[in-house]
C-alpha cells in the first residue's frame, strides 16, 4: 500500500483541498503504475527481468508486463480520503509478485508531477475562493 498525504491549513473559509483532489492524485498514481508496467518496466523505471525461456514459451513472450490475466493490475484501487489517497492492489499474490518484480512505487519524475498537481489544485481552489470573496488577502503561491 502506498499513500500520498497532503496536509493543508484553511485560510478563512477558503477550501484549499478536498476529497476530489485526493482522488485525482490517487488516480494519477495508479496511471503511473499501469503505464510503466504496460511498457514492461518496474517501479525503478528499469525493464523487468525477462521470463525464463521455457516459461516464456507457455506465455508466448519473454517480455514481462504483469498483464497475463489482467487480474492483479485490474485489482489496483484508489481510496481517497479528505487529505490522502491510498493506492492498493487487491490480490493475495501481488505481494509475492512485487517481491520478485517491484511494480508499485513512484519514480522521482512521478513525484514531481504529483507535486505540480498539488500546486495546480491548490491554486485553482485559491482562485475560486478569491473570485467568490471567500479568501482573505492576496493569493499566495503554494510553492
Amino acid at each position: 500500500m502506498f499513500t500520498v498525504m497532503v496536509t493543508t491549513k484553511t485560510v478563512g473559509p477558503m477550501v484549499v483541498w478536498d476529497k476530489k483532489d485526493s482522488q485525482k492524485m490517487g488516480d494519477r498514481e495508479k496511471t503511473f503504475v499501469m503505464t510503466r508496467t504496460g511498457k514492461g518496466e518496474g517501479a525503478d523505471g528499469v525493464a523487468f527481468e525477462p521470463y525464463d525461456p521455457s516459461y516464456a514459451l507457455d506465455k508466448g513472450s519473454t517480455k514481462v508486463t504483469l498483464r497475463l490475466t489482467g487480474k492483479m493490475l485490474g485489482s489496483i484501487k484508489v481510496r481517497a480520503g479528505e487529505y490522502e489517497a491510498i493506492v492498493t492492489v487487491g490480490t493475495d499474490y501481488a505481494k509475492y509478485v512485487h517481491s520478485m518484480r517491484p511494480f508499485m512505487g513512484l519514480l522521482s519524475s512521478d513525484l514531481k508531477t504529483l507535486m505540480d498537481m498539488v500546486g495546480s489544485l491548490y491554486a485553482a481552489h485559491a482562485q475560486k475562493a478569491q473570485k467568490s470573496g471567500g479568501g482573505k488577502g492576496p493569493l499566495v503561491s503554494p510553492r
